[in-house]
């Protein structure tokens, strides 16, 4: 398995786990199941890019956390 692959299987799990606690915590909050990407507003949809675009970073401290 080479390092890539072991790099996007940990981000994935991560991503999943996370979705899975914003999804849990809104539900229980009573905020609903969340709105489709037409429906948010632009300061939500640029949170979300701005959120997204960060993936480097995350990537090389999973790297770092992964191979010391």
């Amino acid at each position: 398995m080479t390092e890539d692959v072991m790099i996007e299987r940990h981000l994935i799990r991560g991503k999943s786990s996370l979705v899975t606690a914003i999804t849990y915590s809104s539900a229980a909050a009573g905020m609903g199941d969340g709105q489709k990407w037409n429906e948010l507003s632009y300061v939500k949809k640029t949170s979300s890019r701005l959120s997204a675009a960060h993936d480097r970073i995350k990537e090389e401290i999973v790297r770092k956390d992964i191979f010391r």
